[in-house]
């Protein structure tokens, strides 16, 4: 089934700002004191549409082209008796049409119109170069941004000896990088094929209760299950979404950017960002962004649990080693003299505690039994059936 976000996008075509636009005409209005123009309408070409963009002293109105029309075409088709068509190209592959109104047909190579032609044609290229160093200064800030709050989590790696904190602190620095309203993140728990909401911020957080996802199900269930990111700009054209949560807590949800959370291609959980606090959509960008904090998510996650993995071997440890010298403690550390006898004793268990047990008792009669036993088995539980002899 094709989804919105699975559909083209349709440029819209604006006009150009007015700053923009005041130039031109004033420079038209210089121009009329001098020459025959008396008007202008700027048009962007662009599926087969003239769209006006700029005017002076005229109503424009989109004018439909004919297909695959560019250059000499064009200009037929936009020319009238008393005006001249000019065609051009700027940066971005982005085709313009100025159409120049004069008193009286005039030539289309006179002064006036070639000189109005080039100023804005100049100007327009000055304008989207200006706006791609609006742009390119824009990301590199974000990149600093994102540089810097990566870097940030991975100093609070080394301060963090509980998980919760730094998954709480992770999910909140991307929430407040994306200008996202909410985050969460949901750990994946193989052993029932699930997901559980571990962190939940924003303005509902409240009324998310700790509840369990089957993978599959709902759109963080499907990011699980096929393990790519998504990129949802209206959650209720997707199929995939769920709107029971906002029904019970009168949250509306717009746009959702959810991605896998991998270590080593290792499903570890989902972190999901809805609704941007500028109203627009989440970008590629943003998805980009939010792929590198699940990545760390997904390793603090690990980490953690290799810690607490080692955590619990060496208390165990330290708990065979206390029952190691409790059944030490068992055997006898000293041998009686037995006339007649040269007796040693050795005692050297396949593990930390086994089965294995002997002792030297005297009898009444001067004589002494010698005791000798073996469990079958090793390790704590034979040791245990040994104590209890």
């Amino acid at each position: 089934m094709e989804t919105v976000a699975d559909k083209p996008r349709i440029k819209k075509i604006l006009p150009l700002p007015e700053p923009l636009q005041n130039s031109i005409r004033r420079f038209a209005r210089y121009l009329e004191r001098s020459s025959s123009v008396r008007a202008l309408e700027l048009f962007r070409l662009h599926n087969r549409t003239a769209i006006p963009v700029a005017a002076y002293n005229r109503n424009c109105v989109n004018i439909t082209l004919n297909q695959n029309e560019t250059g000499d075409s064009v200009r037929q088709t936009l020319h009238t008796d008393d005006s001249m068509v000019y065609t051009f190209t700027i940066t971005g592959n982005r085709q313009y049409a100025l159409r120049i109104f004069t008193d009286a047909a005039v030539d289309s190579d006179t002064d006036a119109g070639l000189l109005l032609k080039e100023w804005v044609y100049n100007l327009l290229t000055i304008h989207y170069l200006n706006q791609r160093l609006e742009r390119s200064k824009h990301r590199n800030q974000n990149i600093l941004r994102e540089v810097t709050a990566l870097h940030d989590i991975s100093r609070a790696f080394g301060g963090a000896d509980r998980l919760d904190p730094l998954l709480t602190y992770i999910v909140e620095k991307a929430r407040e990088l994306l200008y996202a309203e909410s985050a969460s993140l949901m750990l994946y728990l193989p052993e029932e094929e699930m997901l559980e909401f571990r962190v939940v911020l924003g303005p509902k957080a409240q009324k998310v209760k700790s509840f369990k996802l089957p993978v599959g199900q709902g759109i963080a269930g499907w990011v699980a299950l096929h393990r790519e990111p998504l990129l949802i700009e209206d959650a209720y054209q997707d199929p995939r979404f769920d709107p029971s949560f906002d029904k019970r807590s009168g949250y509306r949800t717009r746009s959702i950017l959810c991605v896998p959370m991998l270590h080593l291609k290792k499903m570890v959980g989902v972190m999901t960002l809805l609704n941007r606090k500028d109203n627009m959509p989440f970008t590629e960008e943003d998805k980009n962004t939010l792929n590198a904090f699940a990545g760390q998510a997904a390793l603090a996650i690990e980490n953690s649990r290799m810690l607490q993995e080692v955590l619990e071997k060496e208390r165990l440890d330290n708990e065979l080693q206390v029952a190691a010298q409790i059944q030490q403690r068992l055997i006898p550390h000293s041998i009686p003299h037995v006339e007649g006898l040269d007796i040693s004793t050795s005692y050297i268990p396949c593990k930390e505690m086994s089965g294995d047990f002997y002792d030297i008792i005297p009898l009444r009669d001067g004589r002494f039994a010698f005791v000798v036993a073996d469990v079958a088995g090793k390790g704590i539980p034979a040791a245990m059936l040994v104590a209890n002899m």
